[in-house]
């Protein structure tokens, strides 16, 4: 019991020096004492085996979450994140960078719109939207949406966002030619059509502004 009286003593001492007055101290407090002796050795052992223990941050209270205070009782409790990363030259040399960098567990959460379930195949080509130029109805495959167009930036896909948005996203006359391309040839080349169109959306926001009395430079 004195082991367990330490332990507690010592969570609830940490989750308040990492947020003094966000209301996590009294909430240790209050969990330990609802908790019988085979909830909390179930406890440590979620712990020991790489569990986190649980900060809430409210808004708007006290001080907030602060990383010079975070630095400061990392270095109270002698745990390192710093560290010199041993990386490649590009040509088999390996080296250790002059300046520790930090190394941390972060969330990671995967993409809805990376799921097979999302993928649909449009029945035609025939119909297009009249205020965007972008195919609609049964013509329809899917849709691009701004995280995707993100997820292609970070992978250097910057031809596909290309295609994307403006070859299929409503430039009317790029999309033809583009379609005469692949249509004569098997391939399509984007950088040797004419940039010569834009996108009918911008074209329709342009006239909802100017009917609203808003001049403007799209």
């Amino acid at each position: 019991m004195s082991n367990r009286k330490k332990v507690e003593a010592f969570i609830v001492k940490a989750v308040e020096e990492i947020l003094p007055k966000g209301g996590n101290k009294a909430y240790y407090t209050e969990r330990f004492e609802a908790m019988s002796d085979k909830a909390f050795d179930t406890f440590m052992r979620y712990l020991r085996d790489g569990g986190r223990l649980h900060i809430t941050v409210p808004n708007a209270i006290g001080e907030g979450l602060q990383i010079e205070r975070n630095l400061a009782l990392l270095d109270k409790y002698k745990r390192k994140v710093f560290h010199h990363i041993e990386l490649s030259d590009g040509e088999g040399n390996r080296y250790l960078t002059p300046i520790p960098y930090m190394v941390i567990d972060v969330p990671l959460r995967r993409q809805e719109q990376s799921l097979t379930k999302k993928i649909s195949v449009a029945e035609d080509n025939k119909r297009i939207d009249d205020l965007t130029g972008q195919a609609t109805g049964a013509s329809k495959g899917s849709r691009i949406s701004f995280p995707q167009v993100q997820m292609l930036y970070a992978q250097g896909a910057e031809q596909s966002i290309r295609e994307f948005v403006k070859f299929r996203g409503g430039d009317e006359e790029a999309y033809r030619l583009m379609e005469q391309m692949i249509a004569e040839t098997g391939e399509v080349d984007m950088d040797a059509i004419p940039d010569t169109g834009e996108v009918r959306s911008i074209s329709t926001l342009r006239t909802f502004l100017k009917g609203m009395h808003l001049n403007n430079n799209l």
